[in-house]
Order: structure tokens, then sequence, then C-alpha cells
């Protein structure tokens, strides 16, 4: 790839992320029509087809999100979040807006700010870091995301209905 291949806009789109709905990509298609948009892949390199300071957007929820920014650490390229999740706890955490016209909003004419990073054993995490068996329930099931424990012969119990 020559460097007048190199992509200076990047938008990743996660067809799984919990709140993405054909209308919801509709939107980011349209928002973003002057950026490459390809679906998040955690195979691909995208890194080698970006330009130096490219402008990169993660849309989806706080595993894709988390996937791109690590993958982003220690380069030049600015990281837009939609988080389009089921808990979306990064973007909440850096208290960008939940609804999708918003953060379309604040990524197209947003100040990007720096943050920290924490590490573990050398592992960048957003957010939130989970040891022992925490981590380990979490981690192999459910791409991270919370499950009740119960007994296998026993059925689930139907949440209570606010009154």
């Amino acid at each position: 790839m020559t460097t007048n291949d190199l992509i200076d806009r990047l938008l990743i789109i996660s067809p799984k992320a919990g709140s993405m709905t054909p209308e919801v990509e509709k939107k980011l298609r349209t928002a973003f029509s002057d950026y490459k948009i390809v679906e998040f892949d955690p195979r691909a390199d995208y890194l080698g087809m970006l330009a130096p300071k490219a402008n990169v957007i993660a849309a989806g929820g706080d595993g894709t999100i988390g996937f791109r920014a690590r993958a982003l650490i220690d380069t030049n390229h600015t990281l837009g979040i939609i988080s389009l999740g089921t808990y979306n706890n990064f973007s909440k955490a850096l208290g960008l807006p939940a609804s999708l016209t918003a953060a379309i909003k604040v990524v197209q004419k947003g100040i990007p700010h720096q943050i920290m990073l924490g590490r573990v054993n050398g592992k960048p995490f957003l957010a939130a870091a989970a040891i022992g068996i925490s981590g380990a329930a979490i981690h192999p099931v459910g791409g991270g995301k919370a499950r009740p424990l119960r007994h296998p012969d026993r059925q689930p119990r139907r949440p209570s209905r606010p009154t």
C-alpha cells in the first residue's frame, strides 16, 4: 500500500453491537459518508491501512471500542467513540452522550482529549479490569457480558417488574 492509498478517515462498525439496527447503521453511514467504512473484524490489520494521523471512529459496544482503543495506543490516531453496546461502560465513564444523534455530533465537532489507560501485566484496559475468579468467569463466555449464575437444572427466574 502506497502513502496515497492510506486512509485518513475510518469508521469501524460492529454489526453485532447491542443497539445496532439497520436504521442506526444507515444513520452512521450517512453521517460519515466521507469515511472509509468497514465492519469490525478483530483479525483485520486496520493500522496497516491508516495514514499517520488518521481519524478512526469505533461504533459498537465496549468490546469493539476497547479492542480498537488498545490497538491505537502509542499512535497519532484520534479515536471517536459511538457506543452502541449493551452496557457502554467506557463511554459512560468518559461522560459521552448516550443518544446516537448527540454521539455523532460529538465525534464530528468535539475536541479530542487524551485519556489514560491502565495496564495489568503489560496489558492495557479501559474502564475496568477483572482478576481471579471474576476475570475467569467473564472472559471465556459471552464476550465480557455479565451473566447470572444459576444451577444448570433450574430455570432462570423472571425479573419482577416495578409496579
